[in-house]
């Protein structure tokens, strides 16, 4: 006996567990060292108080209960209750409870004890995760199951079985593959061996059997785990997406008629993102001078326009990208990748390109259109321009003539009357008389020069020599604090021109620069040059009938005078319209028509406040023969000899000087057939005649 006394006390003071004893009267007669674990007592003393003082009221009952069973029954009972501790902390206790008989006959319960608080709490939480689970897997809005490794569905929340039709009495739960479409099965066979190998699989879709007949898509994605038991379970996460899928195929669908219509349009379609071109089809690369669409993917779009349009153009595209209201039509020209310069007219709109804002537009080439408008536009005015010369042509070749035979008469009277006058009153007034009806002859010539009826008097001129001839008359004409200003190109090609007009046309052009700087101080600029005229410089001429592209010389008169707003630019030319308060209006009309007799045109540039431009156009004579020979010039020396040089050296001839008949027979002898022509000074007609 006394050996199990020590075994016992030797075991009550090495056990994690709190061993104690009570009485049939519930007061305790033995407790172990570590019972203080749990009421915090210590040192402990056992005063036989009973041992429910601690015990939470609502567990008492239960607790009375086990009680009786061991000191009634003499049975074993098990209890667990939840006590307050020194701290006032409530600890769940589980507490397994043996009746044992003193040697003295008395009834005793030997109580093992165990603080199983923690315990409690990790089952609570486990719990309330179980309940957490269980909600949010009955109310997903995805699919959710669990198989184990032999495939039985083990869960399967209302998702799942709504989207299948089925519920988990089913046969599909010892097959839950079964329901897959056949033509998917494969797929989803290969998943699942990838699941095996690797724990998880990305998203698969993939085709299941609904019971009503009808097969939903849906997207799963698989996840194989190992629960704490050590048994492997699959978590299926699936979503029904046979709306997604259909409306993928529609768009797909949609995408393919929109590519068919686009590739096989018959315009130009380019997609602009960020300022560079994102998709061009076969025509807009056309338009654009590429060869493929793919070389001009990526090109920024202002590197395809025109200079003057490259910035109108991206701005019209921001107003477009901020929703601001745009013209639907824009017009621009684009510089192609193969050089080549075009117009285009574009309409479009703001679609999304690839999950993106983008700008397409609709562009046709109207290159084509635009200069047949412009050449529609040019030979109306021409033909207006005709017309209206046409009528005034009539109108001054009927007053010429009228009011030449009118003055005829009135000059032969005049003169005859002048001449058998007796007084020196009256030959002044008869002189008077005469002198108005020579200048009523001149103003009937400028009418004639207008209307291009009269037949000019034409030789080959040089423009930089007649200007610089003349320009020291023209200076006086000028007002005062007014200089003129010259700068002759001395290598002009020459034209043929009746000098008379074209002095007249400086004069009238120089007085009219005049005229606009009377209240200014400055200069006016008086030039020659010559350039290589295209159709659309000569578009912008003032012409009397077609003109061809080519070399021509120019005469310029530039002023820094009031300038000319649009409405007298339009006029200008004009018979009678003058903005002058004594000015006849036959200036520039005049020089319009000699221009046009010469088959020229005039160009005009003003602006107001900015000054006034005239060009006038001469065509070029061609160039002479590079092969055309010499020319013998005989008896001309001096100052008149180097003239001649010259004037044949532009006509590309070379002069050979001979001072006497012989030195013309050397010459003749030497080059005879290279000579073109001679030139003879003073020399006597026998002589010339030999040579």
């Amino acid at each position: 006996m006394e050996l199990d006394a020590q075994r016992f006390r030797a075991l009550s003071l090495s056990a994690f567990d709190m061993i104690s004893e009570v009485d049939a009267e519930g007061r305790v007669t033995y407790v172990s060292p570590n019972h203080a674990q749990l009421d915090s007592r210590e040192p402990l003393e056992i005063d036989g108080e009973l041992g429910v003082g601690s015990v939470l009221p609502e567990d008492r009952p239960m607790l009375a209960a086990q009680f009786e069973k061991l000191f009634v029954e003499g049975r074993s009972a098990r209890a667990t209750f939840r006590s307050l501790d020194a701290e006032g902390n409530v600890r769940w206790i589980e507490s397994t409870g043996t009746p044992v008989r003193t040697a003295e006959g008395e009834t005793r319960a030997l109580l093992v004890s165990r603080d199983v608080t923690e315990q409690k709490r990790i089952e609570a939480h486990l719990e309330a995760s179980r309940e957490r689970f269980q909600s949010i897997a009955e109310n997903a809005y995805d699919m959710i199951a669990e198989i184990d490794d032999h495939g039985r569905v083990l869960f399967a929340n209302q998702e799942t079985l709504r989207n299948l039709g089925l519920s988990l009495d089913g046969a599909w739960t010892e097959d839950p593959f079964a329901v897959v479409h056949e033509d998917d099965r494969d797929a989803v066979q290969a998943a699942m061996r990838e699941l095996r190998e690797q724990g998880s699989t990305p998203a698969i879709r993939y085709r299941v059997n609904h019971q009503d007949g009808s097969a939903r898509s849906i997207e799963a994605r698989y996840r194989r785990i190992v629960n704490s038991e050590g048994a492997a379970r699959i978590h299926v996460i699936a979503r029904d997406i046979t709306d997604r899928v259909e409306g993928e195929r529609r768009i797909a669908e949609s995408e393919a008629r929109y590519r068919v219509l686009v590739e096989s349009s018959a315009v130009g379609i380019v997609v602009v993102q960020e300022g560079k071109v994102a998709f061009a089809n076969a025509v807009g690369a056309q338009v654009c001078g590429a060869e493929r669409p793919e070389q001009l993917v990526g090109i920024p779009m202002v590197d395809l326009l025109h200079a003057d349009d490259a910035l109108t153009i991206p701005r019209l595209l921001e107003r477009i990208e901020t929703g601001a209201s745009v013209p639907n039509l824009a017009e621009a020209r684009i510089c192609g990748l193969d050089g080549v310069l075009r117009e285009v007219l574009a309409t479009g709109t703001v679609i999304d390109y690839e999950g993106a804002p983008a700008y397409q537009g609709i562009v046709r080439d109207v290159t084509g259109l635009r200069a047949a408008e412009r050449e529609r536009q040019r030979l109306e005015l021409q033909l207006q321009e005709a017309r209206k010369l046409e009528s005034l042509g009539m109108l001054a070749g009927g007053i010429a003539h009228d009011f030449n035979n009118l003055l005829a008469v009135i000059l032969a009277n005049a003169r005859f009357a002048r001449r058998q006058a007796n007084s020196e009153e009256g030959v002044e007034a008869l002189s008077d008389a005469i002198d108005a009806a020579d200048q009523a002859a001149r103003l009937t010539q400028q009418l004639l020069a207008y209307a291009g009826r009269r037949s000019p008097d034409v030789r080959s001129t040089d423009l930089s020599l007649l200007a610089r001839s003349t320009a020291e008359l023209f200076a006086s004409t000028l007002p005062e604090g007014v200089a003129l200003v010259t700068d002759f190109d001395p290598s002009l090609p020459l034209v043929r021109a009746d000098v008379v007009q074209l002095e007249q046309v400086l004069m009238n052009l120089v007085i009219n620069a005049g005229d606009a700087m009377a209240d200014r101080e400055g200069s006016v600029r008086l030039a020659t040059g010559a350039i290589d005229a295209s159709v659309d410089r000569i578009a912008g001429w003032m012409v009397g009938s077609d003109l061809a592209p080519g070399r021509y010389v120019y005469l310029e008169v530039l002023d820094a005078g009031v300038g000319m707003d649009e409405d007298t630019r339009a006029r200008v030319f004009e018979p009678f319209f003058s903005t002058k308060r004594q000015g006849h209006g036959l200036g520039l009309a005049a020089v319009l028509g000699m221009v046009r007799g010469h088959q020229g045109g005039v160009e005009l540039d003003s602006e107001p406040g900015r000054g006034t431009c005239f060009r006038v156009y001469l065509p070029a004579e061609p160039a002479p023969r590079s092969d055309a020979g010499g020319v013998i010039v005989l008896g001309v020396e001096g100052e008149v000899s180097k003239e001649l040089s010259l004037a044949l050296g532009r006509r590309g001839l070379l002069a050979l000087a001979a001072g006497d008949e012989a030195a013309a027979h050397d010459l003749l002898r030497r080059h005879g057939d290279e000579v073109e022509a001679a030139v003879c000074g003073h020399v006597r007609g026998s002589q010339a005649e030999r040579i």
